[in-house]
């Protein structure tokens, strides 16, 4: 190939990339101040941030008990779908109003049919 067009190549792959980091970090991007204000609020307890992280992540959990001990957050939650149900324990350690460690122990329950004796 030509050599510009090897140099176009790379140059395109330079902008799109500077391009993305922009929209990104902008006022208008995903991580925008606005988003950053709306979601950070000082009076959040470990609690609470880690029932925000549970809504956001995962909608679908029933959440049934939530347990707090200073920063260590325990949420056990129920979910139902078509195949079945799930049940487990979701342990945050929340660290600065922020998720800092999560740890997961889920169990799938299937139904289990009936059988004649």
């Amino acid at each position: 190939m030509r050599t510009w067009v090897h140099v176009l190549g790379i140059l395109g792959g330079i902008a799109a990339t500077a391009g993305f980091e922009g929209w990104t970090t902008s006022s208008h991007g995903p991580r925008s101040k606005a988003h950053y204000a709306s979601v950070e609020n000082v009076s959040m307890t470990p609690r609470e941030v880690a029932l925000a992280y549970e809504r956001s992540a995962f909608g679908q959990h029933s959440i049934e008990h939530v347990a707090a001990d200073g920063n260590i957050v325990m949420v056990h939650y129920q979910s139902r779908n078509d195949r079945g149900a799930t049940v487990g324990v979701d342990i945050y350690r929340i660290d600065q109003r922020k998720v800092a460690e999560r740890w997961s122990i889920s169990q799938a329950q299937t139904a289990v049919p009936s059988s004649a004796p």
